[in-house]
């Protein structure tokens, strides 16, 4: 019987909230909070460009920031997703192998995303996203050497993975 009553209990909870992203004592107060940051690093693979995509709660707004420097609201793509979860705000950027290669900065490159509150009284700031170029040189090391062997005898040739970034396994 205590398992049902604890079911029906977080059964009622949720049903109060009417949102899996807001509790009963959230739903109150107009802070704004991160539902999704950006992902702790992108790779950026031929010429695809790197996707961050933020999501919050009692926002008016998501605003990016790269390297320090604000990126004009017509970069920014804000979804609406209030249908499907009210409250919730979502917004992404691109980036692209040109805006990390024209970067000339002592650090690697970086994205944050921020919400203002509906109230406009308080800004949140996500953890930063670091975008880098993948690559993935072709010379092995050591380079495989040639190996005569007699047929059943066993031979090993010693190789490691290519210089890369990310680092290859």
């Amino acid at each position: 019987m205590a398992k049902y009553f604890s079911l029906l209990t977080l059964s009622a909870t949720f049903l109060m909230t009417g949102s899996p992203f807001i509790s009963a004592q959230d739903s109150a107060v107009s802070k704004a909070w991160l539902v999704k940051e950006p992902e702790e690093h992108y790779y950026l693979v031929k010429k695809n460009p790197a996707v961050i995509t933020c999501q919050a709660m009692n926002a008016t707004e998501i605003f990016f920031s790269c390297v320090g420097t604000k990126i004009p609201p017509t970069s920014v793509e804000a979804e609406d997703v209030s249908e499907i979860y009210p409250g919730l705000v979502q917004a992404k950027i691109e980036v692209t192998r040109a805006d990390v290669q024209n970067y000339e900065g002592d650090e690697p490159f970086w994205c944050t995303c921020s919400a203002v509150s509906d109230d406009d009284q308080e800004i949140v700031t996500s953890r930063k996203g670091y975008v880098s170029v993948a690559f993935l040189k072709s010379k092995f090391t050591p380079q495989p050497a040639t190996v005569t062997v007699s047929v059943k005898e066993t031979v090993e040739i010693p190789c490691g993975a290519p210089e890369g970034h990310p680092k290859p396994h």
